[in-house]
């Protein structure tokens, strides 16, 4: 088992070193640019290396680490930090990678580490003992993607520049896993541009990282209309004394294939594809073992399909369609077609809004044209007035797919005035139909924003779990047993702890706490809508739907 933790440097470097060396420090105020940047320089040093210290007495405190056992800070001072290659190849002379002290970002924004165990040392005296291995990155919030053997940590950042706009890229780190109870070894290092949206941008295979990233719309300052007359400094003035802002360049996506044996052990591009979508972003990728399938999006979906066979990416078709796909995963056919399922959003052709919920499939048999099969709108009729959304668009894990009875289980909330509906919908999924076969409430609609209603502050993310032709539901505050075939309650239960003290009420949804007004009158008055266990005898020897 491989444990993946992250300890946030930047919080640090914010109070010991940028904070001291801010350019409006009682110190520093009164000095032009050029001096100022000497002066903190050469104050730079003496701070860094107390934060140093710092770091490593702590690294050295955690049992099991080892300093031989982290990877260099310097891991990352090549590529395109500075002048590199469009596809990140190159390296940059070692003179110009180090951040400007005015425009860069820290060359480390977290510790992130991978603890593995050996299952099958551990025992009840504990005497397993965990290997860790440590890597310097720089950012602190991390994509993680994992293969059989080996895991990549993706962290998108931008490194400010002033009228100059700005780069936007992402640092990336594999690291070997071991299974013999040996720290895993952290291995090649990479920059590419752009930002990747989440861990199906990224698939390895046979030694080559093939990953998916948006360039986003760029910014740069105008040039002053009367240079002559700007007296301000003119280094002190690149971004106060800035006339505008104008697009420099317009959002596009790329899809690269990046060999982890490159010199040096950097990641070197070996094949890419550029302007994929202009001026939109990619909503979704779904790799396969030499194609992908991407989407993007700003007000109308194109679907695209790029070949990868023999590590050349190459596009071989699209199709253009409204709303877009945030997620994607493999339909399964007889026979010898293919097709995805997809669950994103209809979309307003005209202005990019989103209408509500839907469900396609795609025939992607004939990569160079790909097709819609079927869609389905969870707004209909006279409900289009309402709106819809489903956690099962960011987080895979949320989403059920039953082959066998064909049977599509995603939570949803869908809002309509004063009342929503906050739950599971069960569709039939089929090329040739799409219907819902029953809908699950987790909760009284009218109660979710009601005066007088105390929820616990505790919101449980969206699961189900099917087992012997039942389906356990988990939501929000609820958890609830059903017959898959057709919805029936067998039981349900409450989540919430028994509340006491008012202060502990919050709002249905856990990021939202109510005002007293919300909560409303004495707090013995406030009804409590969990919903009370039933106990029931359950019988599990139904024959499994899937």
């Amino acid at each position: 088992v491989h444990v993946i933790s992250q300890a946030n440097i930047q919080q640090g470097l914010s109070h010991y070193i940028s904070s001291p060396l801010s350019r409006w420090a009682d110190k520093y105020r009164e000095l032009n640019c050029s001096d100022y940047k000497a002066v903190a320089a050469n104050d730079s040093l003496a701070l860094i290396r107390d934060f140093g210290n710092r770091l490593v007495n702590e690294i050295a405190s955690v049992a099991g680490t080892s300093c031989s056992n982290v990877a260099r800070i310097t891991a990352f001072a090549s590529g395109m930090e500075s002048g590199g290659d469009a596809t990140g190849g190159g390296a940059a002379p070692a003179s110009s990678v180090m951040p400007d002290i005015w425009d860069g970002e820290p060359i480390i924004g977290a510790l992130t580490s991978i603890t593995s165990v050996q299952l099958g040392n551990l025992d009840l005296a504990r005497t397993a003992q965990p290997a860790t291995a440590s890597a310097w990155f720089r950012s602190y919030t991390n994509i993680v993607y994992s293969s059989a053997s080996t895991l990549f940590l993706a962290a998108n950042s931008y490194r400010f520049s002033g009228r100059r706009g700005g780069e936007q890229s992402t640092y990336l780190m594999s690291c070997d896993l071991k299974s013999d109870g040996q720290p895993s070894v952290w291995g090649a290092t990479g920059i590419v541009p752009g930002y990747t949206k989440d861990s199906y941008s990224m698939s390895e295979r046979n030694n080559h990282l093939r990953i998916a990233t948006t360039s986003r719309e760029r910014l740069a300052c105008r040039a002053d209309p009367n240079p002559e007359d700007n007296s301000t400094d003119g280094d002190w003035c690149r971004f106060w004394c800035c006339h505008g802002w104008e697009t420099v360049a317009n959002s596009t996506s790329q899809v690269m294939i990046l060999s982890l044996s490159g010199a040096n052990g950097t990641m070197e591009v070996v094949s890419a594809v550029t302007g994929l979508g202009e001026t939109e972003e990619i909503k979704s990728v779904r790799y396969f073992d030499d194609f992908v399938v991407l989407v993007t999006f700003l007000r109308t979906d194109p679907l695209y399909t790029v070949d990868l066979t023999n590590n050349t990416a190459t596009v071989l078709g699209y199709l253009k369609i409204d709303g877009y796909s945030s997620y994607m995963q493999e339909y399964p056919t007889d026979g010898g077609s293919r097709m995805l399922l997809a669950l994103g959003q209809n979309a307003d052709p005209e202005t990019g809004f989103d209408i509500g919920l839907q469900i396609s499939l795609f025939n992607i048999t004939d990569m160079l044209n790909p097709t819609l099969t079927i869609r389905y709108n969870v707004e209909q009729g006279d409900q289009e007035s309402q709106s819809s959304s489903s956690e099962a668009q960011f987080e895979y894990k949320a989403l059920r797919f039953l082959p066998q009875s064909k049977l599509l289980i995603i939570p949803a909330y869908v809002g309509s005035g004063d009342t929503s509906f906050d739950g599971f919908l069960v569709f039939y999924v089929t090329p040739e139909l799409i219907e819902e076969r029953y809908a699950v409430s987790m909760v009284d609609g009218n109660t979710i924003r009601g005066k007088g209603i105390c929820w616990g502050c505790a919101y449980v993310q969206s699961r189900s779990l099917v087992i012997s032709g039942d389906a356990t539901l988990i939501k929000g505050h609820t958890m609830k047993n059903i017959a898959l075939t057709d919805g029936s309650s067998r039981w349900n239960a409450s989540l919430d702890r028994p509340i006491t003290r008012k202060e502990d009420c919050c709002g249905y949804f856990w990021a939202f706490r109510p005002t007293l007004d919300i909560c409303g009158g004495p707090f013995n008055d406030i009804a409590r809508p969990a919903v009370e266990p039933e106990v029931i005898e359950v019988s599990v020897g139904s024959e499994p739907v899937n």
